[in-house]
């Protein structure tokens, strides 16, 4: 079974987010692109419930493109 999501968050159609692995079967990593996200956007969703941000050895430019967040 592959659990992956790629979509926006419910409130805020511009924020991008990404998710891999299966909630309960596995620890989950996902990422979270919004303007309202402070710190941390990378994130491990842990079988036990526990969640923790996670840093990048990256850097990560915000762009706004067309009313769209994204990458590079």
């Amino acid at each position: 079974m592959h659990c992956n999501f790629i979509g926006h968050l419910e409130n805020e159609e511009t924020a991008c987010v990404g998710m891999t692995g299966c909630p309960g079967e596995e620890d989950v990593e996902f990422t979270i692109l919004s303007k309202h996200n402070v710190g941390f956007y990378m994130y491990r969703w842990l079988k036990d419930g526990t969640i923790e941000g996670v840093e990048s050895e990256k850097k990560v430019f915000i762009l706004l493109v067309n009313g769209q967040y994204g990458h590079t």
